[in-house]
Parts: C-alpha cells; sequence; structure tokens
C-alpha cells in the first residue's frame, strides 16, 4: 500500500485534469509513461498523416468499463465533443473529430493554434489527450453528466484507468485495482491510499517513521535528509515576481525602481527582456518571436545602480526602513538574498515582513515597499493586473496589444513588433522584477518504491508503481 500526503494537490477538486488520484482512475486515449513519453492508452496505436494535419487512433480490442460495460470509439467522441462549446482548442475551427466505427476514431486538425509547426500541434493534442478529463463516458453518464463531472462516489465511479475507486472522503482515498483494466496483468500494487493532508510541517519525521512514502517537504528540510536517494524535485506552475509598491513617493521615480533592479542579482539564464521574463500562455507558443526582442530587463551592476540610486534620491534622505512582504514562506532565502543585496548595494534598510496581508491590500499602500510572491504562470492576472496600474492610454494600449497575440494571425514579423512595443512599455514602467523563473519544489519518495515518476508541476506517475521486496 502506498500512502501519499503531499500539499500541492487540489483534492477538494477531484476532477482537477493533473491530480494523481484522476490518473489513475481515468485513463484516455494515449496516457504519459513514468519517462514522461507520450505512449499508447486505450488506443493501442495511432498514425498521423505526413502533413500531420490527421491522427488516426485504433482502440484496443475488448475495453472496458470498471463495471464491465464495453467501450466504443463513439464514448471518447462523446467526452472530447462536449468541450467544443468551451472556448477550447476543441471548437470546430481548431478540429474535427469523428468515430468511423467502434474502434477508430479519426481527429482532422484545422489550426495551428500560434505555433509554429503542424508537427507540434500534433504532439501538443496527443499530450491533450492523455489528460484524464478527455477519458471516454458511456452515453447513461454523458447525458447526466453537464459539466463533465466524475462522480466520486465509490459506488457509481465507473474507471477507464488501472484503478477504481473504493473509498473517497475529505481525509483520504483509497483506490484497488481495476479488475477490467486492458492492462490489468502489468499492475503489481494492489491498493492505493492517498492521504489528504496540507500539513507538511511533520512530513520529515513521518517519512523516517515509515508512515507515509511519498511526501512534499519543506525546502528547509532538505539539508536534514538523512537517506538523499529517497529526495526529489518537481517544478511547479509558479514563478516568484518581486513588485513595486509605487504607491509610496521614492518607488515613483523609474530610475529609483531601475537602480533596485540593477542592484539584485537573480539566477543565471533569466529572461533577458520584459515579455519573456512574464509568462504568458500565448507567448509561449510564440517563441521564437519573444527571443527576438531586445533585451531590456537591466542587468546586475551594483556598482552604477548605487549611482543611479543616489542620484535619483538628489538631496532627499530616506525616512523609513524598506519593508518587503514576502507572501510565501518557502521564499524565505529569496527574500534574504534581496535584503542582502539592497543593503550591502544600496546601503538601504531592509525589513522582511512574513505575513499574507491580501486581505489589508490599501495598509499595503501605505506601508510596504515590495511584495515578493509565487504568481501562477498559466493564467494572465498578473499581466492585467499591471496593464491596470499604468496610466489609461498605456493600459488600453497593453491590453490591445494582448487580444491582438491571442486572437489574430500575423506573421512572425508582425508579432515581433507587436511584442516589442510591449517590452517597452514595460521596461519604461518597471512594475516587477522576475526573481526565479522556475519555482520547485521537494519531496521524498521510498527507495523501494519502483516505476514511480516525479512530473513537473508536482504530478506523480503512479500506475506502474510497486514496492521492491
Amino acid at each position: 500500500m502506498i500512502n501519499l500526503s503531499f500539499s500541492n494537490a487540489s483534492y477538494g477538486n477531484i476532477n482537477t485534469p493533473d491530480t494523481e488520484v484522476n490518473r489513475l482512475l481515468f485513463e484516455g486515449l494515449t496516457k504519459e509513461n513514468e519517462k514522461g513519453e507520450i505512449v499508447a492508452g486505450l488506443a493501442q496505436r495511432w498514425e498521423i498523416s505526413q502533413d500531420y494535419k490527421k491522427i488516426t487512433f485504433y482502440l484496443r480490442d475488448n475495453l472496458k468499463y470498471s463495471n464491465g460495460m464495453p467501450m466504443t470509439s463513439e464514448d471518447f467522441l462523446r467526452t472530447i465533443s462536449k468541450w467544443k462549446n468551451s472556448k477550447s482548442f476543441y471548437e470546430d475551427k481548431y478540429l474535427i473529430i469523428k468515430a468511423v466505427n467502434d474502434k477508430i476514431l479519426e481527429v482532422e486538425i484545422k489550426d495551428k493554434i500560434n505555433m509554429e509547426k503542424w508537427e507540434d500541434v500534433s504532439k501538443f493534442y496527443l499530450k491533450e489527450f492523455a489528460k484524464p478529463v478527455n477519458a471516454p463516458k458511456n452515453k447513461e453518464i454523458s447525458d447526466k453528466d453537464k459539466y463533465f463531472v466524475y462522480n466520486m462516489d465509490s459506488k457509481k465511479n465507473l474507471s477507464t484507468g488501472p484503478y477504481i475507486l473504493k473509498e473517497f472522503g475529505n481525509e483520504k482515498a483509497i483506490l484497488k485495482k481495476n479488475p477490467n483494466y486492458w492492462n490489468k496483468n502489468n499492475i503489481r500494487t494492489e491498493s492505493i491510499t492517498f492521504i489528504f493532508n496540507k500539513n507538511i510541517s511533520t512530513a520529515l519525521k513521518n517519512f523516517e517513521q515509515g508512515k507515509i512514502d511519498i511526501t512534499e517537504i519543506k525546502s528547509e528540510d532538505v539539508g536534514k535528509i538523512k537517506n538523499k536517494s529517497a529526495l526529489k524535485t518537481s517544478r511547479t506552475h509558479y514563478q516568484t515576481i518581486l513588485n513595486f509598491n509605487d504607491k509610496l513617493e521614492i518607488l515613483e521615480n523609474n530610475d529609483v525602481r531601475k537602480a533596485i533592479v540593477m542592484a539584485i542579482e537573480r539566477k543565471d539564464k533569466m529572461p533577458k527582456n520584459y515579455v519573456g521574463s512574464f509568462y504568458y500562455p500565448y507567448f509561449d507558443k510564440m517563441k521564437a518571436a519573444v527571443f527576438k526582442v531586445s533585451n531590456s530587463v537591466p542587468e546586475y551592476n551594483p556598482k552604477e545602480a548605487k549611482k543611479l540610486f543616489e542620484k535619483s534620491l538628489g538631496n532627499r534622505k530616506i525616512p523609513y526602513v524598506f519593508e518587503l512582504l514576502n507572501y510565501n514562506p518557502k521564499n524565505k532565502e529569496k527574500a534574504l538574498q534581496i535584503k542582502k543585496n539592497l543593503e550591502e548595494n544600496l546601503g538601504i534598510k531592509v525589513k522582511i515582513i512574513s505575513k499574507n496581508i491580501r486581505k489589508d491590500e490599501k495598509n499595503y499602500e501605505k506601508t510596504y515597499a515590495f511584495k515578493l510572491e509565487d504568481k501562477r504562470k498559466n493564467t494572465d492576472y498578473e499581466f492585467v493586473e499591471i496593464a491596470n496600474s499604468m496610466p489609461i492610454s498605456e493600459q488600453t494600449r497593453m491590453k490591445e496589444l494582448l487580444r491582438h497575440l491571442k486572437v489574430e494571425k500575423d506573421t512572425e514579423e508582425n508579432k515581433i513588433k507587436m511584442l516589442t512595443e510591449m517590452d517597452k512599455i514595460l521596461a519604461e514602467k518597471i512594475p516587477f522584477l522576475l526573481i526565479d523563473d522556475d519555482v520547485y519544489r521537494y519531496y521524498l519518495v521510498n527507495p523501494k518504491l519502483k516505476g514511480v515518476r516525479v512530473g513537473d508541476y508536482g504530478n506523480f506517475f503512479l500506475s506502474e508503481t510497486y514496492i521492491e521486496k
């Protein structure tokens, strides 16, 4: 039995596409193996046309749901077709899906969705079809299931993956091996227990006592680990950003903010321009254009930073200690590094405040100089927040550029022009500094467990896991 206890999983919403429970219960046409490769799932194979615009899937023989009901290509078509009206990449303008017969499903790709090559688009959809939300549903479930929600009642749950749900509650979920799974003979673990515990303060102790086999741990506990072979790392959906409070008089000055940026030492290989610093899904699909935008983020140069800072201040004295609000305790080391850089390179006093004051933002505007927080990479919230803080003309133009980049098909030359204009606005404003582009989390995995893969964003791949005896 495998006991899991880690804080990043959203078990309150079991339908989140990438949760470990979902991945074990609901398998799609394809799936990811322990190396992160897309391999055959419920489809035994697929063929891609020479122009990469058509994918033909061939289902395995005698596929069944966990209750023994037969599975056909119509079930996959029914699931994927439900996304057509959700403003996603499944709309008819992007792809057309049809069931050729009970065992063959044909996908015709209609649009590059801002990618450079058709080959990349076909790979994108192969990965999409591996998501648990795209697992097949029979007609009875689909008709009742308006919002694609799988029933987490263990008596009604219908699984297509290697496990079935035996128990699900606020504290734990118990999964048992699915007797009707196509690859049941290669599933070597009979039962998996997930513990839904977001408190990781005692994780290291519980792991060393053998109470849990996989858990997230605090970054400060990494040095305490006795068995280094148990330590695993994973990238997350977040990046660490330092925001400037330009409501404070001294930080209204662009040159002051520029001097602060130049005084802070960042990791190597960080983005050199602001549109590259700010992650946005549509930017990610036009990386070639982003990389051709000129460098705009000031480089680390403490000597020049000091000169610019003193020049910008003129005869003014700094009447207060700069308060650095650190939202996430896991960023303690980053906050200490920023404090050290600013005190040594600019000669200012910095006090770190570790608390979440989202409920009292007005007080922040009056007192705090900086906010250090982790922002989720795959939303545009931060971008819109930054745009809203600008003068109305710049705000309007930024949003126009964003809309154009999202919707319009254009040449790479025009994309570069739009991204360059956007970058220029950001560089003049200097509203933030990207401190860390890849935020990592740390996990412990029992070395006796085989077939475990810790993927990006804290995803665990456990379908072929077993304990070595």
